[in-house]
Formats: C-alpha cells, structure tokens, sequence
C-alpha cells in the first residue's frame, strides 16, 4: 500500500500513532487527483464528433451530448470517491485496513505477527530551492504493499526512542533505512 501523507494540513505538528493506548484509529488523506482524465476526455469527444460528422454527415448533437453527460457522471464519481480517506485501525492483536479506491475500498487485516520489522527512514522533498527532511517510522509487512506509517516528523533529528519503543512494543527489529 502507497500511503501519501499530507501531514497535518501543512502544520509542523508531527504525524505520530499513539499505539500504547488500544484501539488507535487514524484516517489519512490521500494526494491524488482523478480528474486528471478530463483533458483527454474533452479531447475524446471533440475528436469523436469531428470524426463521425466526417464520415456520418446525418451525426447527431445528441450523441455528442449524451458522451459528454456520462463523462461528467463519471468524473463526479471520481470526486467522490477521491474525498474518500484510507483508514487504518490498530488494536492489540493487529491492524485492520480499509483503502479507499476509485471503483470499490480494499479491506485487509493482519496480525502483528505478519509484520517483518520497524523502519525509521529520512525523506528529503523538494520544493523549488527549499529542501525538507521527514523522518519516517513504518511498520514494514512483509508485502511491502501493505507497510504502514507510525510516525512522520518534519525535523533534521532521528526519533530513535520512539523507533526503539515502536520495535519493542510490536516485539519486532528495529531496522534503519536510507532515505
């Protein structure tokens, strides 16, 4: 699973999972944008009615309408569904998570066991001229599809206590990675 964190609607505030408490529920917003089609699509139906009012003189209006109508029908869909946040629930046994897709959410749950280890990692993201460092912990499955955020910080400084009480809560290693 491909989780994009937008941290705490850009304060510095850290992204942190407190799982000392059971059960912890957290929602994460996804960064993606369906509605990168409608270009295209516009491009379609133009395309469609120059080419069919070629080659079918009696083309109608309506059939133009009619694509352009569904597109619309289909990109509102999308907008839903892109509202929609992944959420992840982590009580004493394990973890169950629901992901919100365009056509349909994915369920899965696993067990603490399934997990391979706790990885802190630093994240360099560019912006123009400006450079910013996150420190990541995840808690890495063995289906790297299925890797979960614990914490995200925006600082130079590696939380290693935390990594190291993450790893002994979960009775995982505690494995650092590059970036």
């Amino acid at each position: 699973m491909s989780i994009s964190i937008k941290i705490n609607a850009g304060s510095d505030e850290p992204f942190a999972v407190d799982i000392e408490r059971f059960p912890v529920k957290i929602e994460l917003e996804k960064n993606n944008s369906p509605l990168e089609f409608l270009p295209f699509s516009l491009f379609v139906m133009v395309f469609l009615y120059v080419a069919l009012s070629s080659f079918a003189p009696s083309f109608s209006l309506t059939v133009l309408l009619g694509t352009g109508i569904g597109l619309l029908l289909v990109a509102y869909y999308l907008v839903q569904r892109s509202e929609r946040k992944n959420i992840i629930n982590f009580d004493k046994n394990g973890v169950a998570v629901t992901e919100a897709r365009l056509f349909g959410d994915r369920h899965w749950t696993a067990s603490y066991k399934d997990f391979k280890e706790v990885h802190m990692r630093r994240r360099k993201a560019k912006s123009g001229r400006t450079q910013t460092i996150y420190q990541i912990i995840e808690l890495k499955h063995r289906d790297d599809k299925k890797t979960l955020p614990l914490f995200v910080h925006k600082t130079n400084v590696a939380p290693k206590e935390r990594w190291k009480s993450y790893a002994e809560l979960f009775g995982l290693p505690a494995v650092k990675g590059g970036e």
